[in-house]
């Protein structure tokens, strides 16, 4: 029904859009008023009046059956004005700015005063250039443009031109008798008594904080009500003695409010928003926005009609912090709620209570509470109250309750402060010299320092530590104890690459889970074994092990365990060829780890983000992606920087530059010898360097490549074994004698692996005439995405004539695209692609990369393939939401080295033009550039993409 309903408004657009290209017919006319708006995007429905502005003077007349008027206007005030295309041609309609300024000028053909205020909030435009212009408009257009920026607080009052204005008196809206209207010395009008009681809309996408904050409070239904009493609105950031006093007076109302209605929710949203931001990061959320921008304005409430808000804003959350006599006059209320809280099972409540109770001075309650129920509540996301407590009374170095020590040391491992947590366990044992502890506390302190040696790859000293740990567990007959150590056993024997004692270790784990039904520990054990399962080429049952543990840890609330999961799995799918699955996987454990503020784990992600986009053949998305991950190997574990090391390394041969590839890969073995990572992954490095050699014809690559074989274990059945042993014998067959091609291309075929280097050696295997191989062709073809066969052609030319003699026989019915949602990735076979390209959402901004072309309701515009605009779109939208850099992004779609002397005004000029053309889409649609400190300002340091509104793209 609604989308029958939106083609119908559609047909109906799309004629009167025609009706107006062919009446426009003086130069420097312009649709403007509501019809501007409604053709923007901006207004839920077509105006009863349509709205012209001529320079010459015009009869009124009738447009598909309505009225049609024509303003006259002076030359000088004709502009800026702006183009947006349709099937029917090319009409010149107002800007955001410029529609304002011509409706504050004509008021008549204006809507309702409530909802011409609610445009200030729902549009999108600039509140600088709208004052600017303003400026070299009439008086009376310049004190109503800014009465409106000042009352939504879109402007602060410094910043409003006071002296530009008269002290001519005039109305804000004519249209208002005068009984009805108030007075406002400040601006010399008179302003409708009913804007007092108006509730603003939600705000638009991209505004500063202090203005979403202000709107909040304008939101208010108590503050609403204060403003009525008092007859006169308060403005941003106004001095006057008057209106501070008004605020305090309502905070201190609103305080005794809050104790006697709201005092829990408002100290849940405290800390909530105080210390995590998530009131921040909802308001950039497409599904938290509830105003026109969000969505279909034809499926919205009318622009100034907002739902007053009775959760409290967060202006009151900073004058609570900030005013210690606030905070000392609720105090036997938030003391009571925090005593009766303290042993919550919620972890939102239990960590409310920690952060009020260590204010509160309640030291011995707070500390016995994170002894206790620590570890729980950093698993399930929320330790940053934690670990700003322990570290504040570790600081002071008063003796703790040994549980404290565990949860801080537990804590400063998570952040990536190994070292840090190894001193904090020798001050626990310390302190228990001296007072006396039992098995289980020695168990526990000895667990936690075997844990953060094993992460920082001293396995010799940590074997000590995890035998004492469960020898102290078994003693003390403490099951879930034996849990943890034997869980972390497993972990060290994997580490070292020895998957079978691993195994072990994590089944006697397991049975202790289930003797003492700790649901948490089985879910994370399975995604132990599902390593164990990925690591012997067992892919199929690793991925389907991965997605029960991630059910069972998202069902449990464990964000950590969550994110380590995702991790494996994106590494499981990419081992397959999912690569647009594995991306998935991996945007969603960064958001965890991003949230559990994890270094390590952040540059982990990046990394396999960055690895995909060089897979994708988007150099600029992947430049963005390795850009961000910290330089500073400081405080990180070792196997993290190895990993990114090493995909550093395969990045560059990829791209094939194998003299730089060799260089990277010594290096990265060197970093596995000392930091003595498993023979495996020094073989994953020896491999490298084996193949580069190869295809430089220099000596060492079949040494390499034997010394990587007896590393990896030629019994092992890892994935890295078959791959060495094909390419050996392809190049070096009389070294590699004893390797049966057949038997090796069949087991990796079985597994449903996937190698990305094998268009390196496609032509070889071509060359052997054998079956197996052929398969192994068509298989690699058939999994490869159609972007990355694109740039293996480049990059090999030899290999099109093999991938030509293979796509004849293909069926691309296995043909994956990437869908993208608000920045989310998912695979999108070519059958659903077909099918979601005739039903789009509505309100929906779509970009069609396959398709080639840009929507927004029934307007579009045309991206060929191929096109400047088509590239930098594309990776842009890969590398959402990091900005990318001008250098990338010109070699990625010119396909040449950025001259920082010849190309600024090439990528200046594409960026201008498609800017342009997004804007006349969609008037929040903004390309971003970021100057650097190196550049000069006529070089865009990086740009990025912002959307206005909820968004899909696919990318083929």
């Amino acid at each position: 029904m609604i989308r029958e309903k939106l083609r119908a408004e559609t047909v109906e657009m799309e004629r009167l859009f025609a009706g107006l290209v062919r009446l426009l017919e003086v130069e420097g006319e312009y649709v403007s008023h509501l019809t501007a708006l409604y053709f923007l995007g901006q207004w839920p429905h077509l105006p009863d009046v349509l709205t012209v502005v001529s320079p010459r003077r015009r009869r009124p007349r009738t447009l598909e059956g309505r009225p049609l008027v024509f303003i006259l206007l002076p030359p000088e005030r004709l502009k800026p004005v702006q183009k947006i295309s349709m099937s029917s041609g090319t009409l010149t309609v107002s800007t955001l700015e410029k529609t304002l300024i011509d409706m504050a000028a004509y008021l008549d053909y204006a809507p309702p005063i409530d909802d011409f205020a609610g445009l200030f909030v729902s549009s999108f435009f600039s509140p600088s250039l709208l004052l600017q212009t303003a400026i070299h408009s009439t008086d009376s257009v310049l004190k109503r443009i800014s009465w409106f920026l000042g009352f939504t607080g879109l402007t602060a009052s410094p910043e409003i031109p006071w002296e530009s204005m008269t002290r001519t008196p005039i109305k804000l809206d004519p249209r208002v008798n005068s009984e009805d209207t108030l007075w406002d010395a400040r601006f010399y009008l008179r302003f409708p008594k009913k804007l007092l009681s108006l509730c603003l809309p939600e705000p638009v996408r991209g505004l500063p904080d202090e203005i979403c904050e202000w709107i909040e409070l304008r939101q208010y239904r108590g503050f609403i009500d204060e403003t009525i009493r008092a007859g006169s609105v308060i403005l941003r950031e106004e001095s006057s003695a008057v209106a501070k006093s008004r605020m305090e007076d309502f905070f201190r109302q609103m305080l005794e409010d809050v104790v006697n209605t709201a005092l829990e929710s408002f100290l849940l949203a405290h800390v909530d928003e105080l210390i995590y931001n998530r009131r921040k990061e909802s308001r950039v959320h497409p599904t938290k926005l509830i105003g026109v921008s969000s969505s279909s304005p034809a499926t919205h409430r009318k622009a100034g009609h907002g739902t007053p808000g009775n959760g409290v804003p967060l202006i009151f959350n900073r004058w609570f912090e900030q005013h210690p006599e606030a905070f000392e006059r609720i105090r036997p209320a938030i003391t009571a709620w925090v005593r009766r809280h303290l042993r919550s099972s919620n972890p939102e409540k239990l960590e409310t209570a920690f952060y009020f109770g260590h204010r509160l001075g309640l030291t011995d309650e707070v500390l016995e509470s994170i002894g206790s129920r620590g570890t729980a509540l950093m698993n399930s996301g929320r330790e940053r109250v934690i670990a700003s407590i322990v570290t504040w009374h570790l600081a002071r170095g008063v003796p703790l309750p040994h549980s404290v020590y565990i949860v801080a040391a537990r804590s400063a491992g998570r952040r990536g402060c190994l070292d840090e947590a190894l001193e904090i366990v020798e001050t626990g044992r310390k302190v228990g010299e001296v007072r006396g502890i039992t098995a289980t506390e020695t168990g526990e302190l000895a667990y936690a320092a075997g844990n953060a040696l094993r992460m920082l790859h001293r396995f010799d000293r940590a074997l000590p530590e995890l035998f004492l740990s469960r020898e102290c567990f078994e003693v003390a007959k403490d099951i879930r104890g034996l849990v943890a150590v034997n869980t972390a056993m497993g972990n060290l024997y994997f580490d070292r690459g020895m998957s079978r004692q691993a195994r072990t270790w994590y089944m006697r784990a397991l049975s202790c889970a289930r003797e003492v039904r700790d649901m948490d520990a089985q879910a994370s054990l399975l995604g132990h074994l599902a390593m164990i399962e990925s690591d012997s080429c067992h892919l199929r049952r690793a991925i389907l092990l991965f997605s029960r543990a991630l059910m069972l840890q998202k069902a449990g609330r464990n964000r950590w365990s969550t994110g380590i999961i995702l991790i494996a799995r994106g590494k499981a799918y990419l081992q397959t060829g999912y690569i647009t699955k594995a991306s998935r996987d991996f945007q969603e454990a960064l958001a965890i780890k991003t949230e559990l503020r994890h270094q390590a784990g952040i540059d982990e992600c990046m990394a396999m983000l960055a690895w995909i986009s060089e897979l994708n053949g988007r150099s600029a998305a992947a430049k963005s992606w390795w850009s961000a991950i910290h330089e500073s190997n400081q405080g990180k574990e070792p196997r993290v920087i190895f990993l990114v090391k090493t995909i550093r390394s395969m990045a560059t041969l990829f791209r094939g530059n194998f003299e730089e590839a060799v260089t990277q890969y010594r290096e990265t073995l060197d970093f596995a010898r000392a930091n003595d990572i498993s023979s495996n992954d020094e073989g994953v490095s020896l491999h490298g360097i084996g193949m580069c050699l190869a295809w430089l014809g220099k000596p060492g690559a079949i040494e390499s490549l034997l010394e990587a074989k007896s590393l990896i274990g030629p019994d092992s059945g890892r994935l890295q074994m078959r791959l060495v042993n094909i390419f050996g014998f392809l190049h070096f067959p009389e070294a590699f004698a004893d390797v049966s091609i057949q038997s090796e291309l069949e087991a990796v075929i079985e597994a449903q692996a996937f190698d990305p280097f094998w268009g390196w050696y496609a032509c070889s295997l071509r060359e052997l005439n054998n079956p197996a191989a052929d398969t192994f062709l068509s298989y690699h073809m058939q999994r490869t995405p159609p972007t990355m066969l694109q740039l293996l052609q480049e990059l090999i030319p030899a290999i099109g004539s093999v991938i030509a003699g293979f796509e004849k026989r293909l069926e691309r019915a296995a043909e994956f695209f990437t869908h993208v949602i608000d920045g989310e990735t998912r695979p999108m076979h070519v059958d659903d692609y077909r099918i979601w390209a005739h039903n789009r959402h509505p309100g929906t901004l779509v970009f069609d990369a396959p398709g080639g072309h840009v929507t927004y309701e029934a307007r579009s515009m045309k991206v060929k393939h191929g096109s400047l605009a088509h590239g930098i779109l594309t990776s842009l939208v890969s590398a959402y939401p990091r900005p990318v850099q001008a250098d990338a992004l010109f070699r990625s779609v010119w396909g040449t080295p950025f001259d920082p002397e010849c190309d600024p005004a090439a990528l200046k000029s594409a960026i201008g033009r498609l800017r342009r053309q997004l804007r006349s889409i969609h008037p929040g649609i903004w390309l971003r550039r970021k100057i650097s400190g190196q550049e000069t300002h006529n070089i865009p340091g990086s740009i990025r993409l912002v959307f206005p509104c909820r968004w899909e793209a696919v990318l083929s």
